[in-house]
């Protein structure tokens, strides 16, 4: 059933693909050239929103949180843990250990498990926030190219006529 779900899906997509490509051809076929440039302005515009919201998004995170039943660890933008008591909110020292491959964080003064360390999740921040937004822009602007390459193809040939008609009425 999830098949059939994705197919129906894809066909839509297909569908809508091809339909806004006719629209384009037919807008850029009017004598004035706003409407054929319609299509690609709102994709730009949707690219640079994307873009704007990614960094938005990434950076108005101040820190992740995780509690267990006697514990809360923060984890700040800069991967620094912060580890405090759950019930009198006192910071306490740990230090991380390997368990079964695992990274786990356990108190240090009385080796008490604290739960798993959430190395992986803090590193994940560090990434190179402006080669994703350009590569988000790059993909999400494809269509924008395409639609670009619709409109002067058909522009062309549109001057290639006016100019063929030119020629005729001269001929006469």
């Amino acid at each position: 059933m999830q098949m059939l779900g994705s197919l129906i899906f894809y066909v839509i997509m297909i569908g809508a693909a091809v339909g806004l490509c006719f629209l384009q051809v037919r807008l850029s076929k009017k004598e004035s050239k706003i409407p054929g440039l319609i299509l690609p302005i709102v994709n730009i515009v949707f690219g640079l929103v994307a873009m704007i919201s990614l960094f938005s998004f990434s950076y108005t995170t101040p820190s992740m949180g995780f509690e267990s039943d006697d514990y809360r660890v923060a984890v700040d933008t800069d991967g620094n843990i912060t580890v405090t008591e759950m019930e009198s909110g006192k910071p306490v020292d740990y230090y991380i250990s390997d368990v079964d491959g695992e990274p786990c964080m356990f108190n240090a003064s009385n080796d008490e498990y604290i739960m798993q360390a959430p190395i992986a999740e803090a590193e994940e921040g560090s990434s190179d926030i402006f080669g994703v937004a350009g590569l988000l822009f790059i993909e999400l602007n494809i269509p924008t190219v395409v639609y670009l390459i619709i409109y002067f193809v058909c522009r062309s040939k549109m001057k290639k006529n006016a100019m063929l008609d030119k020629m005729v009425i001269q001929d006469i």
